[in-house]
């Protein structure tokens, strides 16, 4: 049998051990997220709220903008772009894709010029 001696602080550092975890874990699951810089703007007549920092990198990161297959307001548009561009309008808000199976490469000019898309909602919601 061990001695009491070397048990009893044995004990005392798991628990010890036990209690530093419990309280970084619930230190971290009580931590907020970092506040984003948001604020309301006016798009197509209508004040929203607005992600600055997703916004100003959405025409250089959304995969629908770099992809061949957008042809707005063309028949043969991608149906992936056309079917999101049917809901940003009708809720006035904005997305970024990251992630398409079917995305087709093609050469950038820069910079783009994006003024044809910003078309007024015309959509009933």
């Amino acid at each position: 049998m061990q001695d009491q001696n070397t048990v009893v602080p044995f004990v005392l550092g798991i628990i010890l051990v036990m209690l530093i975890l419990f309280f970084v874990i619930a230190n971290m699951l009580g931590k907020k997220p970092k506040a984003k810089k948001v604020k309301k703007q006016t798009y197509f007549g209508e004040e929203v709220w607005v992600n600055l920092e997703s916004e100003a990198r959405r025409e250089t990161e959304c995969l629908c903008l770099q992809c061949a297959a957008l042809k707005p307001g063309q028949p043969d548009n991608c149906p992936h772009a056309q079917y999101f561009y049917e809901g940003c309008v009708k809720a006035n808000c904005a997305f970024m894709m990251t992630r398409c199976r079917d995305f087709k490469t093609r050469e950038l000019k820069e910079p783009e010029d994006n003024s044809h898309w910003n078309i007024p909602p015309h959509f009933d919601m």
